[in-house]
């Protein structure tokens, strides 16, 4: 029976126990990123005025587009934007670099659509060995003032966030909201070693009982649960495989979809029914609006972001209600003042408050629906194999 206990325990450890903790903590890293960037979203953007009124050696933490200038020496960049200079050390940097791709989504098309925002990836500084001068960087958190410069410089309470990315500035936070979590939170940093260890550990096991005289039924359990990472790849469990990574990638796009439809509601207490308006780091006044879809306010939002839920079907619109969101003077086509990137115009079919909790819900539902299929599959397969082997053994 002890050895019984102890092929299991194995089996729970190297195969569920330690890739599960890889798991928490990856969807726990890339919530925290997300919630930084949003965190970000309220801190003044940095120009000339804001430098000169921050006094020398006291921080405030600000956000700031631009582009490289130069590297200087391991750990410093130096980054143009705003008609000012500004460094960064990269010592406490948590850097992120998000890619285009083809079919990236522009202005007015919708981010709910097929094609994906681009692909976000988690990096660390001393695996960057080259940037072209240029490049686009976003950078948010502590800035200090040290002989009238301005420097970002990382805190152990609050490290600095930084993306490298291509494509427009207005829509890097509807992007890097989207893309910003693991495509499979199973597979992490901690499971190719952990599978790897439990597949060797329970193959010696079962040779060394193999060799016992009342080792045969250890042996075919242990030879069974090694290959048991593997059995999900065969026939009929890969159906199975298929449907569980089908359903979780539809869990995956709602949960980027409740997040973005949250986006626009940070400015309002997650209530839009308040509506009203709300004053930005900038000075500018944001607005949300109850609107219905064919409302001809709506012609003013035409260069605005159309979120269409994949909760809603695209049926009659003259009648749908909705929320828009946007900056007053963008109704002024006179008006030249700059506008936040990380403030959205946005229209949005229906309560966005509402929808997002309906996405959260229908993501778990997915989520648990492709637990139960993986399940389904491993207990197929694995019995399969068990009566393979014992044919083998026996």
């Amino acid at each position: 029976m002890f050895y019984y206990v102890i092929v299991l325990l194995i089996a729970f450890i190297f195969y569920l126990l330690f890739p599960g903790i890889g798991a928490v903590r990856t969807r726990n890293s890339w919530r925290l990123f997300r919630q930084a960037l949003v965190d970000s979203s309220f801190f003044p953007i940095l120009d000339y005025a804001s430098l000169r009124g921050l006094n020398e050696g006291i921080f405030r933490y600000f956000r700031f587009f631009g582009s490289l200038e130069a590297i200087q020496g391991d750990d410093l960049i130096w980054i143009r934007g705003n008609n000012i200079l500004a460094s960064v050390e990269m010592k406490e940097v948590n850097l992120f670099v998000l890619e285009l791709k083809e079919e990236e989504v522009q202005d007015g098309d919708n981010p709910f659509g097929d094609k994906e925002a681009g692909k976000l990836t988690s990096l660390s500084w001393e695996h960057i060995f080259s940037l072209p001068e240029g490049t686009k960087l976003f950078i948010a958190g502590p800035l200090f003032k040290e002989q009238g410069k301005a420097i970002f410089r990382g805190e152990p309470e609050y490290k600095l966030t930084m993306i490298i990315y291509e494509g427009e500035t207005e829509l890097l936070l509807q992007r890097a909201i989207w893309g910003g979590r693991q495509n499979n939170e199973y597979w992490n940093r901690l499971t190719p070693g952990s599978l790897g260890v439990g597949f060797f550990s329970l193959l010696v096991l079962a040779n060394f009982f193999l060799s016992q005289s009342y080792g045969r039924p250890l042996s075919l359990i242990a030879l069974t649960l090694s290959l048991l990472p593997f059995s999900v790849l065969l026939p009929p469990g890969l159906f199975f495989f298929f449907s569980y990574l089908n359903q979780w990638k539809l869990g995956r796009r709602l949960r980027a979809e409740r997040d973005l439809l949250r986006l626009p509601l940070r400015y309002f207490f997650e209530d839009p029914k308040a509506g009203g308006e709300a004053r930005l780091p900038d000075g500018n006044v944001y607005f949300c609006k109850s609107i219905k879809w064919g409302d001809t306010m709506t012609s003013g939002l035409s260069k605005s972001i159309r979120i269409w839920p994949s909760l809603l079907k695209k049926d009659d619109l003259t009648d749908r209600g909705g929320y828009c969101f946007g900056i007053l003077p963008t109704f002024d086509a006179s008006s030249t003042q700059k506008r936040d990137p990380f403030a959205e115009n946005i229209i949005i079919p229906d309560n966005p408050s509402e929808l997002a909790h309906k996405s959260e819900k229908k993501a778990l539902r997915h989520e648990i629906k492709s637990l139960f299929l993986v399940i389904a599959g491993l207990l197929i397969n694995t019995y399969i194999m068990l009566v393979v082997l014992q044919r083998l053994l026996y």
